[in-house]
């Protein structure tokens, strides 16, 4: 009787002991697969500013390239004097330049100074023939 008393003790005492320990892994697994998830959000702002921020850059690459290619056209800016020697391919180049802008003020105003730089440049080819 008390063998079988011992046995019985130590299947329940076995039983709990398996149910703590099942209990303790959902509980672990539970918050790691919690921390886990709240790892991958916390991940998607970041990647979303960087891409903000390259995205101003390459604006900012963009319209620095465009104003820089305009004043290229002139010789001498504050007068605005064009150059005579503007190639057609150069010329293209600042307009595409130009055209990849955003629409705004600055756009519309580069594209007048390449209307009259168009302009100035039939001009001149009109006067050299």
């Amino acid at each position: 009787m008390r063998l079988e008393n011992q046995l019985e003790n130590r299947k329940k005492k076995n039983t709990r002991l398996f149910v703590v320990v099942a209990v303790v892994i959902l509980v672990v697994s539970w918050f790691g697969y919690q921390q886990l998830n709240n790892k991958a959000t916390s991940k998607e702002p970041t990647t979303a500013s960087i891409s903000k921020k390259e995205e101003m850059e390459n604006s900012g690459k963009i319209t620095r390239e465009a104003m820089n290619g305009v004043a290229g056209l002139y010789s001498n800016l504050k007068d605005n004097e064009v150059r005579t020697d503007i190639k057609d391919s150069e010329f293209k180049k600042v307009e595409t330049d130009v055209g990849k802008l955003e629409d705004g003020k600055l756009k519309t105003e580069l594209t007048k100074q390449l209307k009259e730089v168009k302009k100035s440049m039939e001009d001149t080819k009109k006067n050299n023939n």
